[in-house]
């Protein structure tokens, strides 16, 4: 199917609202999604009326000073109703502390003969970010959940002709830049403090260079999927050449004869 048919599907609230309302029949969605889009719902959106002469342009830098940090589940609600057409009321919303690599991520869960459907947002990163990356990130993440929503697409790393003709829709209409991968690197090495270099011959070959970069105090094993490889071919060992700065601890205790003893 051409990128053009699949972009005039994607127009046709009523394909969506079939589709949808005939899983929820079968049992195959926790709860029935929420009313699709009217104009109604759109004009109450607190985004709309915010700042009207934005709505086309989601990324201009006049949105960071008049709304910086924005609620992440009033976003969601704006998109969904209006590059969506409401049909995300099954999808979940929650930010990550504890994601470092990437920005965003979309889940999907079965529980007997349900399924769920979890967007998750990294904290992390995205402080560190503009507010037109997290809208970007955002819509991203609500591409994958509508595919899974409307055809059942579970690949949670297919960017394939379906994901590019929405997200060329969504940016074409709000000048965003939904791409498929971030380049983010500088964000995720700021947290990646705990630093290894091998000392065998793997350390003077591209691409690494012997190098490891780590959130978490963890060395180099035999738990790494490419440990087995690097035994073969190098056999070097990992040895620490950086970590964090570790916190020193606030002593509370009172001295003998410190003046609050008096």
């Amino acid at each position: 199917m051409s990128i053009l048919k699949i972009r005039l599907r994607a127009c046709n609230p009523a394909c969506w609202r079939t589709k949808l309302e005939s899983r929820f029949a079968f049992g195959k969605l926790f709860h029935k999604p929420q009313t699709f889009f009217t104009d109604k719902h759109l004009s109450e959106n607190v985004y709309v009326s915010m700042a009207p002469h934005l709505n086309n342009r989601l990324c201009d830098r006049e949105w960071e000073a008049m709304d910086p940090n924005p609620n992440i589940h009033e976003l969601f609600q704006y998109f969904s109703e209006r590059f969506f057409w409401g049909s995300l009321g099954i999808v979940q919303l929650e930010w990550s502390k504890r994601m470092y690599t990437c920005a965003g991520i979309c889940y999907y869960q079965r529980r007997g003969n349900a399924e769920n459907c979890i967007i998750r947002l990294s904290e992390p990163l995205l402080k560190l970010r503009s507010r037109g990356d997290l809208v970007n990130t955002l819509i991203h993440e609500m591409i994958h959940a509508f595919l899974f929503v409307t055809h059942d697409d579970r690949d949670r790393d297919g960017h394939g002709p379906r994901f590019q003709a929405h997200g060329a829709r969504i940016n074409a209409a709000a000048k965003t830049n939904i791409t498929i991968y971030h380049d983010w690197h500088d964000e995720s090495n700021y947290y990646k403090q705990h630093v290894w270099r091998c000392n065998g011959p793997c350390k003077d070959r591209k691409p690494f260079f012997g190098w490891i970069r780590r959130t978490a105090n963890r060395k180099p094993g035999k738990n790494d999927r490419w440990w087995a490889q690097h035994q073969a071919s190098c056999n070097g060992e990992f040895i620490k050449v950086s970590e964090p700065e570790k916190k020193k601890k606030e002593n509370t205790k009172k001295r003998k004869g410190s003046e609050e003893e008096f």
